[in-house]
């Protein structure tokens, strides 16, 4: 089941890719001198895809890591990434663009990598229950 909601995804994740998705079309805000001209948005779009690399090599480590612990520090690694990318590409952006951010990642991984949800069902299958839970 897991592995037919990833062919889903990876297929759904290929047609946005084809029409050309940017982070903008997903909601991300590139700040008000990126806004000023088309250019300097394509030019913002390609420093973004460049910058999400290791957060997109994460992603391929994460499929291929084989414990739960392993997986789960990949997937930490790959927020990291996706947070350091907003951070250089508009330093105000919000938590309310990471979401957005991680989505143009998985956009832009390549269908074969693409095991997300194979891999987060197996983090919280095979995790320990109290630390899948947080303080609150």
């Amino acid at each position: 089941q897991d592995e037919a909601q990833d062919e889903k995804l990876r297929s759904k994740t290929a047609a946005l890719a084809l029409v050309g998705i940017t982070p903008v079309d997903l909601g991300v805000d590139y700040g008000e001198k990126a806004a000023q001209s088309p250019e300097m948005a394509a030019k913002v779009t390609e420093q973004m895809r460049h910058s999400l690399g290791e957060a997109r090599a994460d992603m391929v480590r994460m499929s291929e890591a084989r414990y739960p612990l392993a997986k789960t520090n990949h997937l930490k690694a790959a927020h990291k990434s996706i947070v350091d990318t907003l951070a250089e590409v508009h330093p105000s952006a919000s938590a309310d663009e990471i979401m957005p951010m991680l989505i143009y990642t998985l956009i832009t991984l390549p269908p074969e990598n693409l095991h997300i949800i194979s891999d987060l069902h197996f983090i919280q299958y095979f995790r320990w229950e109290q630390k899948l839970t947080g303080e609150a």
